[in-house]
């Protein structure tokens, strides 16, 4: 049976309000937009592709604490005030490259799903999918993950109806994602997406940007973030809560993912702002190492526990 319940600090904390840090995430958002849309144009100035790509790298790690704040938004408590919360929201989803309401429905949906059989891509059921399991892992987590945003905006600007059609019938997870997503939003999420669209074609007018350099730094984006985006649930028990780890990293880096490692605790604790995640650390669990579990990651699917295969 899988369990719910909230991991509540030690008893001798005294109570606490967390609320989320809003000035804080408003100051970091607007810095990193800005410096999303400097990191475009200084690379796109560049004349060497060494000097475009070593900017990309910016832009990509960037992008990782963008979609923190993102994640943020979804739960709404990147600010207390509701209408700066999705307001912020919608425009770090803009940088992210998707609209906001479709995002934060399969997010939000994907913690209903966690570690099921549709969400446990690291993981196959037979022999007779491992193939397709371990070329659908890969081309996932090099870029893939992000890639499937702008092209499903495309799809809810042209042709709508095929998200509840052969889109959804194609593939398992792929429609347990699309059917989490209320009817009721499909409009707003086609007038989002238009305007995803909209803001970075103007972007390119006001910049002068070159396609190539927008390809090269939302591809690295791209591959960087799928490559780490499901680092913290890979390998963890089939559970919709405790499927995740808290993964020990890098001081700077931690910061940089604004406490994204500590995903166990978020999991435990959807409503607790990233400032105090380390605070829930789950005694009765192991860390592992970011670094570490990155490279094991890259060993591909395994096969499911025998235990799961067999319910």
């Amino acid at each position: 049976m899988i369990r719910h319940f909230i991991l509540k600090p030690p008893a001798s904390d005294p109570k606490r309000d967390y609320q989320p840090p809003g000035t804080l995430n408003v100051s970091l958002a607007i810095i990193l937009l800005i410096g999303l849309v400097t990191f475009l144009w200084w690379a796109d100035q560049q004349a060497h592709w060494g000097a475009k790509i070593a900017i990309g790298f910016l832009f990509a790690f960037s992008g990782l604490t963008i979609y923190a704040l993102l994640h943020e938004a979804w739960h709404q408590v990147l600010h207390t005030n509701q209408p700066v919360n999705d307001i912020l929201g919608t425009f770090l989803a803009i940088a992210y490259g998707g609209p906001f309401t479709f995002l934060k429905h399969t997010h939000l949906g994907h913690h209903q799903r966690n570690r099921s059989i549709e969400e446990s891509f690291d993981i196959y059921y037979s022999e007779e999918e491992r193939n397709r399991r371990t070329i659908f892992f890969y081309f996932t987590y090099l870029g893939g993950f992000w890639l499937a945003v702008p092209l499903t905006s495309l799809v809810f600007i042209f042709a709508p109806s095929l998200l509840h059609g052969w889109l959804a019938r194609r593939d398992p997870s792929v429609g347990a994602m699309l059917r989490g997503i209320p009817q009721r939003q499909f409009r707003r999420i086609r007038f989002e997406a238009l305007g995803v669209f909209a803001l970075h074609g103007a972007l390119f007018i006001t910049l002068g940007l070159h396609w190539s350099t927008w390809i090269l730094l939302y591809g690295m984006f791209g591959v960087c973030w799928s490559s780490l985006n499901y680092l913290g649930h890979a390998g963890a028990p089939l559970d919709v809560q405790e499927g995740a780890h808290n993964l020990r990293a890098n001081p700077v880096f931690e910061k940089l993912l604004l406490h994204f490692n500590w995903h166990l605790a978020h999991h435990q604790n959807p409503e607790i702002p990233w400032l105090y995640l380390p605070q829930f650390n789950d005694p009765r669990r192991e860390r592992p190492g970011y670094l570490r579990s990155y490279i094991k990651f890259w060993a591909g699917p395994k096969p499911a526990p025998r235990e799961k295969e067999d319910e």
